[in-house]
């Protein structure tokens, strides 16, 4: 059917988009259903989302000229000398040395092991998002990710669950009129996993979604390239420290609301 609608609209640009974001989209509609995910899309988080007692939330102020926008972030930021990884959506900062001289303080309030997952939407928390630009045309993958604040829970979980690393922080960094939201994480030093070590992080995720809140976002998520063998798109570690896979992107998950 799709194959047969792509022929019928080939010449029409604006309206073979249109009709590729309305079939995307509706493949959400029964993967919401049939994971009981649509309370999440309707708006009701999870109860824990409420609190965020337990996260400091901290803001600094951060010794950088103002971005406009990510890539301003990021070319300051290289400038110093600091090593930078780029996603689709995010901005990634691995513990380094030489990050005490940003004046962020972070040497003391966070461990040395952290490392820092900058949103590309250069807002603050309360009104950034995670999906960046082209992924925009997905509505409800963006309400079941949902904020910032709500997605500290969702990791969270994911660690408690012995699938991800763990989360220490959603923090603001400042430079003049300049913002952006940092998911302050542990960094996972390791390698690609095996075939058989993917093989074994699946089953343990299998295991966890039967039998806890978690959920993937994704529809037909065990045939997306994100969670293909062996690394599921660079998202799967094997970690030298925990000696076990954790998956990196915790954006791929949400929690049903119970």
């Amino acid at each position: 059917m799709k194959q047969i609608v792509k022929s019928l609209l080939s010449g029409h640009a604006a309206a073979y988009k249109t009709a590729e974001v309305m079939y995307e989209n509706a493949l959400y509609i029964p993967h919401i259903v049939r994971e009981g995910l649509w309370p999440v899309s309707l708006g009701y988080r999870p109860r824990a989302v409420g609190s965020g007692a337990h996260w400091p939330r901290q803001q600094w102020v951060v010794s950088l000229p103002q971005w406009a926008d990510f890539r301003g972030l990021i070319d300051a930021l290289r400038v110093r000398g600091f090593q930078v990884n780029e996603g689709a959506h995010t901005i990634y900062v691995p513990p380094q040395a030489g990050l005490e001289v940003l004046g962020i303080g972070w040497s003391t309030a966070y461990p040395p092991a952290a490392g820092f997952k900058i949103l590309k939407d250069c807002r603050e928390p309360a009104r950034a998002r995670y999906l960046f630009r082209h992924r925009r045309t997905l509505p409800l993958l963006a309400r079941l990710i949902g904020t910032p604040v709500e997605q500290l829970v969702v990791a969270a979980a994911l660690h408690r669950a012995g699938l991800g690393p763990a989360i220490f922080d959603l923090a603001t960094w400042y430079s003049g009129d300049a913002t952006c939201t940092v998911f302050v994480v542990e960094h996972v030093s390791g390698r690609q996993p095996t075939v058989a070590e993917h093989a074994r992080f699946m089953a343990r995720l299998r295991d966890r979604l039967a039998h806890t809140p978690l959920r993937v976002l994704i529809p037909a998520w065990e045939r997306n390239p994100d969670f293909a063998p062996a690394d599921c798109n660079g998202n799967l570690i094997h970690s030298s420290r925990w000696g076990s896979e954790l998956y990196v992107d915790f954006q791929n998950f949400g929690l049903t609301h119970e």
